[in-house]
């Protein structure tokens, strides 16, 4: 399964400080679960529904946007925002222009594979390469 819309918003804390994973609203299950390579269906992104009827865009992988795929990899994406976020008062590693998606995931796209080392620096140093390897296009 892909969680599709792994934020802020959907990560809890429960009374012991346990971190768990909710809002499985944008979840996709494998099209092929008895293989060992499991395929995803992703959906096209359609602008033009309300926010809450969309996942989260600055925390979504590339590939959802671009060319309308995703497998776990992009959770792991995902994944790597949340943890820049907690490291930068709540901010993603990037804005993306609602209006404008497809554009703005392009941009996206080329700064990622020429990321500046300094986007990294609030990140604690034991963990830094993880993200930076998590935060990886591909």
């Amino acid at each position: 399964m892909v969680h599709g819309n792994l934020c802020p918003e959907n990560i809890i804390l429960n009374k012991s400080g346990a971190w768990k994973i909710m809002g499985f609203d944008f979840s996709i299950s494998s099209t092929n679960p008895s293989d060992a390579e499991p395929k995803y269906t992703c959906k096209e992104w359609e602008p033009n529904l309300p926010p809450l009827c969309l996942p989260n865009p600055e925390y979504l992988a590339p590939e959802y946007i671009l060319s309308v795929s995703c497998d776990s990899a992009s959770d792991m994406y995902s994944l790597g925002v949340v943890m820049h976020a907690i490291f930068n008062e709540g901010k993603p590693v990037f804005q993306v222009n609602k209006h404008d998606i497809f554009k703005s995931f392009s941009r996206q796209l080329d700064q990622l594979s020429s990321m500046s080392p300094a986007v990294l620096n609030k990140i604690p140093e034991e963990v830094r390469e993880h993200v930076k390897m998590l935060l990886s296009y591909n």
